[in-house]
């Protein structure tokens, strides 16, 4: 399970790990490619150990 704040390589971009502030996908950089990538999962709190939803960010130098 990638954990919250946790920045990962996928298909040569960088990612984080980021709390949803809601139990959407909105702002997910995956939420209309590669939602069901297993390498990704979990994303929803039932599922997670944390209990937190989360989302993907793709990060570039500015917003690391």
């Amino acid at each position: 399970m990638l954990k919250i704040n946790e920045i990962f390589e996928f298909n040569e971009k960088k990612y984080k790990t980021i709390e949803s502030e809601t139990k959407e996908c909105d702002g997910c950089a995956f939420v209309k490619e590669n939602c069901s990538v297993p390498e990704l999962q979990p994303c929803f709190a039932a599922d997670r150990e944390d209990g937190k939803y989360v989302i993907f960010l793709e990060i570039t130098g500015e917003n690391i």
